[in-house]
């Protein structure tokens, strides 16, 4: 055999490489991973063995192929694939030639060869590899690569970038625009970069800071990390797996693993699917490899007998398959997902898995979920009418599948009825249906009217009123964010007064007083015994006892009992002025509230401007109105 150097191109490569971009992308990747004593002792015939490994079956092939076109004077094995158990044959080599093995996986070569190889590596796509076979292809240099511009690529995408008759410039142009494309593919349509996403609460900082992380990382060959995401259904895992990958700019690779035992069962064919998947992530090179539902590998400690053996063969396989992708693909962000945390084998819990375990609990405050509904809804509805169905969707602890799911019916009724989406088609939807009859709605609706006109009068900003009944509340009144504080006596004071006056609507405009209002008056007396026995801002500096648990002083304190009663009496006389001075603007917005059930701050400060026009009354206001933050004992701008 005559002996051919391996950087010598012959004739009939050239007429290869003007013929299939791919033999000069191929060539130039073994180029890479063989260093030049390597390539001398092939061209000298020296016997020596070569073992690379290339992710996918068609890169492969043609690094067979141009293996066996560049150096002639080797014996080359090309493994695409598995082989069979029969297929041992394959690696029958004449151990007095060089020999050069191409698989897709080490570990489908025998141990015998891996252990007697002379130089081993992982062929990859690099700018330079790249830059060299569109310049060779093309007969000119291309403007320069980064490693960004290839991040996410598969062998065939550079090859098919490449075109007979092209500029280097222009290979390089659709280069760029495949990477755009591949970035996009397999993410969820809806899916929006992270920086758009709200509702999640800390876990959503946590993501966007390991997204930061992966997109420095880019192209430098480090590991990406494992991402556990686990929670209630319909919290939004899916869709923040789908947005990681949109801020990554990385192609989403997705399964179910409940849907590899879909079909005969068999443990082969589980075991062929679960490869399947990880062998498409390793393809890609960088992606981000979604498995949702990963509790369907079952927790082997607490298998039966005769299940054992079945399972634990199930379970091994596929932990061993992500190791293998954690260790042949750095560049694939793996991220699983479940329902049911604690059903998870600790084997796959474990760090180097899955690095990362975070929890998703969906929108926790009204503020999350009005973020949720503005982000489906857009400019739809103003901020009042979203801050009103973000508190009515709150109170119902919906997820974020669950409101998202609202508003597209809610959009889907405004559309046949021919008018854009309102405030009342989401309440509709959010809310329970309302089984109260008129009598018992209309005294909700006056005792609810009462809160909000009176707090609005005194100057505290009312953000929600409602009537929908939440746990054992018929409905709630709901301040804006630091209108609840108690930086002061007068402060503290008027938040009282807002909270008796749905007392004094029930006394003055409903029938007489109602058992309804014990949280009102639990409230009142926590606020005023806070305020002489741990504030200091009574007649005694002395501060008693647990703050949170004021008024529990009473028991024991048979003077301050008597004082905070004759403060509650006081002020409660407050109240009862200030809802009969406001009766009009009451009772307007206790009709309204009976139609529609939620009534948004614009219309309560709507309501109560137009009272005090029709009377001729000017708009007064008390001088004790809160401005500093609100104290955490009473962190819940609510009341009942």
């Amino acid at each position: 055999m005559s002996k051919q150097k391996f950087d010598d191109v012959s004739d009939d490569d050239d007429e290869l490489v003007s013929r299939a971009p791919s033999a000069a992308l191929a060539r130039e990747m073994l180029r890479e991973a063989m260093p030049p004593a390597v390539r001398r002792a092939i061209s000298d015939q020296t016997p020596t063995l070569v073992v690379l490994t290339a992710s996918g079956a068609g890169c492969v092939k043609w690094l067979g192929i141009t293996a066996k076109r560049v150096c002639a004077c080797a014996s080359v094995i090309s493994v695409p694939s598995a082989p069979k158990p029969s297929a041992s044959s394959q690696f029958e080599m004449n151990l007095l030639l060089p020999t050069i093995v191409i698989t897709g996986d080490a570990s489908w070569v025998p141990s015998e060869i891996i252990a007697a190889q002379d130089h081993s590596a992982t062929l990859r796509l690099t700018p330079r590899v790249v830059a060299c076979a569109i310049a060779a292809y093309c007969r000119s240099s291309p403007p320069r690569l980064t490693a960004a511009d290839l991040v996410g690529l598969q062998f065939e995408d550079v090859a098919f970038a490449i075109r007979h008759g092209d500029r280097a410039v222009d290979c390089v142009a659709r280069l760029r625009r495949t990477r755009a494309r591949r970035s996009a593919h397999g993410r969820p349509a809806s899916a929006p970069p992270l920086e758009r996403l709200s509702g999640f609460g800390p876990a959503l900082d946590e993501i966007k800071a390991i997204a930061a992380d992966v997109r420095r990382q880019h192209g430098r060959g480090e590991r990406s990390p494992s991402i556990l995401l686990y929670g209630p259904p319909g919290t939004g895992k899916t869709m923040l797996a789908g947005s990681l990958a949109q801020s990554v700019s990385l192609p989403m690779v997705r399964t179910s693993v409940a849907d590899w035992f879909v079909g005969d069962g068999h443990l082969g064919a589980v075991v062929t699917k679960a490869d399947e998947f990880f062998r498409s992530a390793e393809a890609h090179g960088a992606c981000v490899a979604f498995l949702d539902e990963i509790e369907a590998i079952p927790d082997r400690s607490g298998l039966r007998d005769e299940h054992r053996a079945w399972w634990t063969t199930i379970a091994t396989g596929i932990l061993t398959m992500i190791d293998r992708t954690r260790a042949a693909a750095p560049g694939v962000l793996l991220v699983a997902a479940t329902n049911h945390y604690e059903r998870l084998d600790a084997a796959v819990k474990r760090p180097g898995r899955f690095d990362r375990h975070i929890q998703i609990l969906g929108p926790r405050s009204p503020d999350d979920a009005s973020d949720i509904l503005r982000f489906h809804l857009g400019e739809a509805l103003d901020a009042d009418a979203l801050a009103a169905a973000g508190a009515i969707a709150s109170a119902q602890e919906m997820t974020g599948a669950a409101i998202e799911a609202a508003v597209r019916a809610a959009r889907s009724n405004a559309r046949a009825a021919g008018r854009p989406v309102e405030l009342a088609d989401l309440v509709r939807l959010l809310a329970p249906s309302n089984e109260r009859d008129a009598v018992r709605r209309r005294s909700t609706a006056i005792h609810e009217a009462g809160h909000a006109i009176v707090a609005h009068a005194i100057g505290l900003k009312v953000d929600v009123v409602s009537i929908v009944a939440s746990g054992k509340a018929l409905g709630f009144t709901r301040y804006a964010d630091g209108a609840f504080v108690e930086n002061s006596r007068a402060a503290i004071e008027a938040h009282v007064i807002a909270g008796l006056a749905g007392r004094a609507a029930d006394e003055l405009l409903s029938g007489g007083a109602a058992a309804g209002a014990v949280a009102d008056l639990r409230f009142a007396t926590h606020l005023i015994a806070a305020l002489h026995a741990c504030y200091g801002l009574g007649d005694t500096l002395a501060s008693r006892g647990d703050l949170e648990r004021a008024e529990t002083l009473l028991d024991c304190d048979p003077g301050l009992a008597r004082l905070v009663e004759d403060e509650l009496q006081r002020l409660m006389t407050v109240s009862r002025d200030l809802v009969a001075r406001h009766r009009g603007a009451i009772l307007a917005l206790a009709e309204r509230l009976s139609a529609r059930r939620v009534v948004a701050a614009s219309e309560v400060a709507e309501m109560f401007d137009a009272s005090m026009r029709d009377h001729g009354i000017g708009a007064m206001r008390d001088s004790r109105q809160a401005t500093a933050p609100a104290h955490e004992a009473c962190a819940n701008p609510q009341i009942e």
